[in-house]
């Protein structure tokens, strides 16, 4: 061991990110992410070439979503969650897998607290935060009351927080204005 008389002295600072579950994931092969929480489940399932290079892809459950529901949707949230993508121990901003994805979640847990009450439990949608407003663009969902589940399928798109929560519909009504004369 040599020694040449110099030194070097500084701080390095360590992030650590708490995180309920991770996978390292690369483009070759198929993996699952699995939750499993004391009263809750989910399961993402990357096909092959989900990435372009080894990823870590890391799960968080969320008690609620962190960013506002509308007021009529708020009684209705069953489960939330934070998908995110490391590389080289660090967080990789605006990720997105390459191929579509499946997301299976449970909603027992969710029923037996009554956050489903006055909701159409085969209406639950997933839905990702994207750009200031949840959305389900791209994501379609097989609901399965009778198993606990709802399955649903996602669209290449960044990565972040996604809620499960009923369905909702936009409804366009036509408006009729009377004793209007065209010039």
């Amino acid at each position: 061991r040599a020694y040449s008389g110099q030194a070097a002295t500084g701080t390095l600072t360590a992030t650590t990110q708490i995180v309920d579950s991770y996978v390292r994931v690369t483009p070759q092969e198929w993996y699952s992410l699995t939750y499993s929480g004391p009263d809750a489940w989910t399961v993402i399932t990357l096909p092959v070439g989900s990435v372009t290079e080894p990823t870590t892809l890391a799960y968080e459950e969320l008690d609620q979503a962190t960013h506002p529901l509308a007021v009529r949707d708020a009684r209705v949230s069953q489960r939330s969650f934070r998908l995110s993508a490391f590389r080289f121990n660090r967080r990789v901003p605006s990720f997105r897998p390459t191929v579509r994805f499946s997301v299976t979640l449970s909603t027992r847990v969710a029923r037996a607290a009554g956050a489903v009450r006055g909701a159409d439990e085969e209406t639950l949608q997933l839905y990702r935060w994207d750009q200031g407003q949840w959305s389900s663009q791209g994501i379609t969902c097989l609901n399965e009351p009778v198993d606990d589940r709802v399955s649903c399928g996602v669209a290449p798109q960044e990565l972040g927080e996604f809620t499960l929560m009923e369905a909702q519909s936009k409804v366009y009504l036509p408006l009729v204005l009377g004793g209007y004369e065209p010039y």
